[in-house]
């Protein structure tokens, strides 16, 4: 895949399924397995991914396209897709072996991220261990792993934040997503109770959020901050929404 037009060309003649899914989508609480199938046939998982990785090292103008053009049909398919890019971008910026193992034969991962510190990542030896609940994790009824935020003390009696990434049977989804509108998006809790991360396993949540996460090599994407990059990413699915709805709008008042 080149460019944002591509990734879009190959978006575009989905988007009838991807509506006609919508409805079903919001009465089961989470994506439909047909919707999340046409995303992978699309390839799109892989876009922020750096093409040493497989991926198709695109940029910041690729998940905005995917975000609009997906929300025109379904503003939650929208949301989780355009999340999902964004953390494979982010589980590029863990360790290569980490990277190598989880991303696989395919060149991605299925990741929800809760960003918010709402967990403990205590130091023990070799690593941390992991407690908390993490609310809002988007595309959790399709994870492969979680990313989540742990606080840490230093020995020095200091703050540290981890991002931190756990694997399948390391935590539960309690089902709480019971919402008015984007029940799709299947955003449930994430609970872990006192499980083992190697330290290879996080990276520092800071040096993420400030652009000082180790590069996506290859890709328009390496020294982005974290936390405005996912802003305005975020926005492109509300945007998609809207133009959405009037379209569907200006075709019945026809």
């Amino acid at each position: 895949m080149r460019d944002a037009d591509e990734l879009v060309a190959r978006i575009e003649p989905l988007l009838p399924a991807i509506a006609a899914n919508a409805a079903e989508g919001e009465r089961r609480r989470r994506l439909p397995d047909e919707t999340v199938a046409l995303l992978r046939e699309a390839d799109v998982f892989r876009s922020l991914v750096s093409p040493e990785r497989g991926g198709h090292g695109l940029g910041l103008d690729a998940v905005v396209a995917l975000g609009r053009t997906l929300g025109r049909a379904d503003t939650a398919t929208a949301w989780v897709a355009t999340f999902l890019v964004m953390h494979n971008w982010m589980l590029s910026m863990f360790p290569p072996a980490v990277v190598d193992e989880v991303f696989g034969d395919r060149g991605y991962a299925l990741a929800p991220a809760a960003l918010s510190p709402t967990g403990s990542a205590s130091p023990v030896a070799g690593g941390y261990e992991v407690s908390g609940r993490w609310s809002w994790a988007t595309g959790v009824m399709h994870a492969d792993v979680a990313l989540v935020t742990g606080v840490a003390a230093t020995e020095e009696g200091a703050i540290d934040l981890r991002m931190v990434l756990l694997g399948l049977d390391q935590f539960t989804i309690d089902d709480v997503w019971h919402t008015d509108g984007m029940r799709a998006t299947g955003s449930n809790d994430i609970v872990a109770s006192k499980v083992f991360v190697p330290a290879e396993r996080t990276v520092s949540f800071l040096d993420l959020a400030e652009g000082r996460g180790e590069p996506v090599a290859g890709t328009p994407m390496a020294g982005h901050p974290l936390v405005p990059t996912l802003c305005l990413t975020a926005a492109a699915p509300l945007v998609g929404g809207a133009g959405g709805a009037f379209e569907a709008f200006r075709a019945r008042l026809a």
